[in-house]
């Protein structure tokens, strides 16, 4: 498995999660749009009603799917789940976790059943080194038993180069489509042998909630820590672990249209467009 690191931090080369949208739909537009030249020709060319029809047919298309496209774009991220309070501006703490490339801390959160904003974009840390410059490793795990299991879902590389405890953004290369009803585990650890850094603990000493009613929850033991790289956890629930400092941001995944939808849009557009031709034919 190929993972690309990026210089900084946030920075998200890799993710190995579900797409939302293909690049599929941007060739489909492509093709729609020589469609259209074609029968623009034709019409020219041979003047042949039925031409005139088919072209107000395709040429109605482009503009269904630029409506969709903006709709889709006009979704916005918000934070759904953390402790660093509803618009994540909580403050840090100097006191902290010790992150290594043994020692990692995990952070669970369970996913409403029903509704919700389930496509996470990026995750967001209070991080800070003690000297340097220390890659770091997020990754996004499922549940089994309570516990961070199987090969990671996504995986995002950064660094951090301050002593100072500041706000870290990870963001995922594609949003990751989350299910309904499932917990996750946000697992951070050191991707380095040797190196270490801090993940800092929010300055309310608050435990994770879900926010703006997002209707995520902590699950029970919600804050894991491992000192032999993910063989064996431990719950650090009751202790200042769970302070650690950090926030989700998700979307609501796009709505992309089944194709019968297509096939009505385009009916409607063709019979739009045969009515305009018989009144002028019968004009």
């Amino acid at each position: 498995m190929l993972v690309l690191k990026g210089a900084g931090a946030g920075l998200a080369p890799y993710q190995s999660g579900r797409l939302v949208g293909s690049a599929h739909t941007g060739l489909i537009v492509v093709i729609i749009h020589l469609l259209s030249v074609a029968c623009g020709v034709y019409e020219l060319c041979f003047d042949f009603g039925g031409a005139k029809a088919i072209f107000g047919v395709v040429k109605a298309i482009p503009a269904l799917l630029a409506a969709i496209f903006i709709s889709i774009s006009s979704i916005h991220a918000e934070i759904i789940f953390g402790n660093l309070g509803s618009s994540g501006r909580g403050g840090l703490d100097t006191a902290s976790q010790q992150i290594t490339s043994t020692t990692w801390l995990a952070q669970g959160f369970t996913t409403p059943v029903s509704g919700g904003l389930l496509n996470l974009e990026s995750i967001v840390l209070g991080l800070s080194v003690n000297s340097g410059f220390t890659d770091t490793r997020v990754q996004l795990f499922a549940n089994s038993g309570g516990l961070p299991s199987g090969s990671a879902l996504a995986t995002v590389l950064g660094s951090v180069a301050s002593n100072t405890p500041a706000l870290y953004t990870f963001t995922l290369a594609s949003p990751y489509l989350l299910s309904s009803g499932t917990t996750y585990w946000i697992v951070v650890s050191d991707p380095d042998v040797g190196d270490q850094y801090n993940w800092v603990f929010n300055e309310d000493q608050i435990n994770p909630s879900g926010q703006n009613s997002s209707g995520y929850l902590w699950p029970s033991a919600g804050t894991l820590r491992t000192i032999n790289g993910g063989a064996n956890w431990s719950d650090r629930s009751a202790f200042t672990q769970s302070d650690a400092a950090f926030y989700l941001n998700a979307s609501a995944a796009p709505v992309i249209p089944e194709p019968g939808t297509w096939a009505a849009a385009a009916l409607l557009a063709g019979g739009a467009a045969f009515a305009r031709w018989r009144k002028r034919k019968s004009a």
